[in-house]
């Protein structure tokens, strides 16, 4: 990664009030992996994922890039021990690409243009789940109905947009069922049953939402969408 240019700060996602009425995400983004530089990253950009960011609090956002990319240094210079052999090219992969982002935040971070400065954060923050992702492997249905609640719990709730959680609920019902028939390999049979079951709790809470998506009620549909957030992490506990 080139570090050449004067830091400032960073963010994205979450509700305006999530910090209060929701909490937080905890480590989603990492998979639970127990690697410091990438629980550190996380942690330093955690504020502005669940607070700034949705407050489009753009200004404080910017005061923490410097401290993102210092951290992000340190992933840059991560050797990984010989456990994760069997993952480190995807890794590698993963990790060109989260370096990179944060590069392209840098910049978006030294302009004024807010659109493009909350756009590159959020890509650095998928780049940045992707790479955490990689060093547990899973199906790639997860990732991919992750991206989908992304934008449900990140935007579209956030901003109130009723009738965009409502035609997200197609994609959010094909990505349900994809995950039903997602192939675990070998290792991942002991929990399939706990898998399926889990699944079965997201197709519910899409049920839900579908329920109140036109009622016009905040709290309601609040409720359902933080149900459907929280049976996924119960997903991706598993792995």
């Amino acid at each position: 990664m080139q570090i050449s240019r004067l830091l400032f700060v960073a963010a994205i996602l979450l509700f305006v009030f999530a910090a209060q009425s929701f909490g937080t995400e905890g480590a989603d983004c990492t998979r639970g992996i127990d690697i410091a530089c990438i629980q550190t990253y996380h942690d330093v950009i955690a504020p502005s994922c669940h607070k700034y960011m949705p407050a489009k609090d753009y200004a404080t956002v910017r005061q923490h890039v410097p401290n993102m990319v210092t951290q992000a240094a340190t992933i840059a210079d991560l050797k990984l021990d010989s456990t994760f052999a069997p993952v480190a090219e995807a890794f590698e992969k993963e990790r060109r690409l989260f370096l990179a982002a944060v590069d392209q935040l840098m910049v978006a971070a030294e302009g004024t243009d807010d659109e493009v400065f909350a756009e590159a954060f959020d890509k650095m923050h998928e780049a940045f789940a992707r790479m955490a992702s990689s060093l547990v492997p899973s199906p790639v249905e997860l990732d991919e109905f992750h991206a989908i609640v992304a934008q449900v719990w990140h935007e579209l709730l956030p901003n109130k947009d009723y009738a965009g959680i409502k035609a997200a609920l197609p994609a959010l019902r094909g990505g349900c069922k994809k995950l039903a028939s997602a192939k675990l390999n070998e290792s991942q049979q002991e929990i399939k049953d706990e898998y399926l079951a889990a699944v079965g709790k997201v197709e519910s809470s899409i049920d839900d939402i579908e329920k109140v998506i036109d009622s016009k009620s905040d709290e309601k549909i609040e409720e359902s969408v933080v149900q459907l957030h929280e049976s996924f992490r119960s997903v991706m506990a598993l792995f």
